[in-house]
This record gives structure tokens, C-alpha cells and sequence, in this order.
């Protein structure tokens, strides 16, 4: 899955970005935490008179990402979860059924709609299997989505 073709292939190609930092400039991971921006004239953020598009928020918005926010780095909480909300309703990205030309879903478990795994037994883990960052559905019986946010095997 590539999010920058889906999104539109060249996304940045040649554009000009700007980055904003929330409260803290990175996780306990070293992690920068940031919000990236692509002016783009039907933007909805402004910025030194031009208007801009969020791309962390693109990407919520078109499913491929599920947003987790840890206080004090909340800014945009309320606006990525809305845009997660609708996508999950719209069925975009890791929230839609399995990918077009896979074929049978026959001995796939419904709990991992975007990715073909049996159900249990025998249980499975991350490490057993070839998928990352796939959408995971309740009752998630592998328990690959450990944080309980729609994505499986995140590690």
C-alpha cells in the first residue's frame, strides 16, 4: 500500500511544505511529532498568506491512518478523530473490505478485512505473519491490535 499514490501520486513533488510542531517536539520514542503542510490554494490552513493542506490530516481523512493522540500533543484531536469517524463510515483506506483481486475471503477471519488470515487455532502473532499496520476489527482474535486503535501489528 503506498499512501502518497493513493492520496495522488507526486503529492509534494516540486510544492512548497511548511512543518508544525505541536506542544512537545518529540515522543518518549525520539519520534518527531509534527504536522506537515502542502500549500495548495483550496487549503483549509492558512499560513504568511497562503493557503495550505495538512497532510497528516489527507491521510486520516482517506483512511489509511487511525489518529492517537496523547495529551499534551492534542491540537488537532477533535479534527483527526471526526475525519477517522468518517472514513470508517465512507469505508476508505484500512477501513474498506479486502482489496479488489484477492480473490475468495473464504478461511479469512473477518477481523482483518484488509489482509487474508485464518482464524484461530492455532493463534497467531506479529511475527508470524507478513502484514503491518492492517485494519484490525472487533473481536480481533489474534490480538494483533494491542492498543485497541484499528490497526494490527504496529511494531
Amino acid at each position: 500500500m503506498c499512501v502518497v499514490e493513493d492520496l495522488g501520486g507526486g503529492y509534494l513533488g516540486g510544492k512548497r511544505v511548511f512543518v508544525e510542531l505541536d506542544a512537545q517536539e518529540r515522543d518518549r520514542y525520539g519520534r518527531v511529532l509534527a504536522y506537515l503542510y502542502l500549500e495548495d490554494p483550496r487549503g483549509d490552513f492558512h499560513h504568511g498568506g497562503k493557503r495550505y493542506r495538512q497532510v497528516n490530516l489527507e491521510i486520516v481523512r482517506a483512511g489509511w491512518a487511525n489518529p492517537l493522540t496523547i495529551p499534551p500533543n492534542v491540537r488537532y484531536a477533535e479534527l483527526y478523530l471526526e475525519a477517522s469517524r468518517e472514513a470508517r463510515a465512507k469505508g476508505l483506506g484500512i477501513w474498506g473490505g479486502a482489496p479488489q483481486g484477492t480473490g475468495s475471503r473464504k478461511g479469512c477471519d473477518p477481523a482483518y478485512p484488509t489482509v487474508c488470515l485464518p482464524p484461530p487455532p492455532p493463534d497467531l502473532d506479529c511475527k508470524d505473519i507478513p502484514y503491518r499496520g492492517f485494519g484490525v476489527l472487533p473481536p480481533d482474535p489474534h490480538r494483533f491490535d494491542r492498543n485497541r486503535d484499528g490497526v494490527g501489528c504496529e511494531d
